[in-house]
């Protein structure tokens, strides 16, 4: 992504700009610190533990998503309400799903997070997101109309 010609990586790292930038997307808490901590938690245990697994081995993913099963408990969401946490795990838990197949006895709050992710509105139309239905629309929407200073 391009936000004033300079590239920012990181699905972490995106994800959190594009929350900021289109608070009324509502993907933070809004005046709630704590809750930015947890999604912020959240998404360092995704990027540093979640993400690697895969590399490391099928048992490790398999360990890996049992931790994040825990974790996520029998939430409808990763910290309070759909958030930028529950994208970015998704994001994970979809290939892991999508190649594995698990059982959903297996991974019964992932897999029940997962058809809550896959029901959620689509993006745009022509938007990439469509597909996984990752972004809210209104985020999608406003990308499009940016100049390419700001590319989504």
């Amino acid at each position: 992504m391009l936000v004033d010609g300079r590239p920012l990586t990181d699905v972490a790292a995106i994800l959190y700009y594009l929350a900021k930038h289109f608070p009324e997307a509502h993907l933070l808490p809004e005046n709630d610190l704590e809750g930015e901590a947890q999604i912020i938690s959240w998404m360092s245990f995704n990027a540093s533990t979640v993400h690697p697994a895969r590399r490391i081995g099928l048992n490790r993913w398999k360990e890996v998503f049992g931790i994040a099963e825990q974790r996520l408990g029998r939430r409808d969401w990763a910290v309070g309400g759909y958030s930028i946490a529950d994208i970015h795990l998704f994001r994970l838990f979809w290939r892991f799903f999508n190649s594995l197949h698990p059982s959903p006895e297996d991974f019964p709050g992932l897999s029940a997070h997962y058809r809550r992710m896959m029901a959620r509105p689509r993006g745009a139309p022509g938007s990439r997101n469509r597909r996984r239905g990752r972004l809210p629309a209104v985020v999608m929407a406003k990308c499009a109309q940016q100049d390419q200073s700001h590319s989504c």
